[in-house]
């Protein structure tokens, strides 16, 4: 592509503030649109990632708590230990 092309592309894109997906012999390839939309959609997905990952290293934590709480090291031979091991 040439410059004056993609220049026109970014006017239209800015006239209409639409996005287009642009398709080669039929099949979806890219999509062209705003910067700014793009990071309005991009940025929940990228925060709940963020989110999901955070929780996941909380609750092993916390099960690593629990299984220290849980097992008894002194316990006589003839009484189970009982642990919890994180999945």
């Amino acid at each position: 592509m040439n410059e004056p092309y993609l220049d026109n592309l970014f006017r239209i894109l800015k006239l209409t503030g639409g996005k287009y997906i642009i398709v080669e012999d039929g099949v979806p390839k890219a999509v062209l649109m705003d910067y700014d939309e793009f990071q309005k959609l991009a940025m929940p997905q990228a925060t709940e990632k963020i989110a999901e990952r955070i929780n996941e290293v909380i609750t092993r934590a916390q099960l690593l708590d629990l299984r220290e709480e849980v097992v008894v090291p002194d316990a006589p031979e003839a009484e189970e230990n009982i642990t919890i091991e994180p999945l």
